[in-house]
Parts: structure tokens; sequence; C-alpha cells
């Protein structure tokens, strides 16, 4: 089975020791916290599939990751990416599937209620991921719409 914890990030000795002993961890931290936490992986040798999108470049982990003996997927993204794991996981586990919709976004330039109020700032574009799924192949393909 799976389970979770909570970890601070901020004291890397301590953080590096508590991921230490896991099989597999799945980093969802902004982006300011994402890349301290790969290396910590690394240090505890546990393989990662990381969603944050660092202001550092992970790919200078790479060294490090493969003298550890460790597979880091970095930037894997939530859609696509977690996002079409987690559906394709969840499609496989039922016994039809008609088509799956997975909608991800920031704030749309034209903004419909209750995020037309002058509160909630600039509009910044946003586009939509939809994923329909077939049930005899269980494969998906995905279209985009435009920002």
């Amino acid at each position: 089975g799976a389970s979770g914890t909570t970890i601070a990030t901020s004291d890397h000795e301590a953080l590096t020791e508590q991921l230490s002993g896991y099989d597999l961890i799945l980093g969802a931290l902004p982006g300011d916290y994402g890349y301290r936490a790969l290396e910590a992986a690394i240090e505890a040798k546990v393989d990662t599939v990381d969603v944050s999108f660092t202001p550092e470049n992970p790919i200078q982990l790479d060294g490090a990751a493969k003298s550890a003996g460790v597979t880091i997927i970095p930037d894997c993204g939530v859609a696509p990416g977690l996002s079409s794991i987690l559906t394709g996981y969840s499609a496989s586990r039922l016994d039809k599937v008609r088509e799956a919709h997975i909608m991800v976004g920031g704030i749309p330039e034209t903004p419909v209620p209750p995020w037309d109020t002058p509160s909630h700032g600039p509009r910044k574009a946003s586009s939509t991921n939809t994923y329909e799924t077939s049930p005899s192949s269980r494969t998906a393909k995905k279209s985009r719409s435009p920002p």
C-alpha cells in the first residue's frame, strides 16, 4: 500500500533523513522548494517523480542521481503528466470508460463567475486538456485547446 507524510523542507539534513527508507517519492512542492527536495531525494537514494517546475535546471542533478543509483524524473508536469497517469490508472480499474475530462489551467482571459471580479487580479491565458479514453484499448488521446 501507499502512505504519505508531511515533511519540512527547510532543514536539508532532516529532510534527507526523513526521505530515506521510502521506495518512491512523488514531489509536488512549489518550484522554490522542489530543487532542494530533489537534492535531498538523491542524497537519500530514493527514486523520485517530481511535478515541481523549479527555477534551477534539474538536469544539473543528473550526474549526482546516476552516482547515487537513483532515477529522478523532474518536471513531470501536472497536466499532461500526473493527471494523465492517474486517469489511465483509474480507467484501467473500471469495467467501462466512455471518456474522461481533465481540466487544468490558470485564470481565463474571458472569466466567468465567480472569477469575474476585479479582486482576482490580472487575467492569464489558460488551456484545457481533454483526454478521451477508449474502453477497449484503455489508451488515451489528448487534445489541447489553444490558450
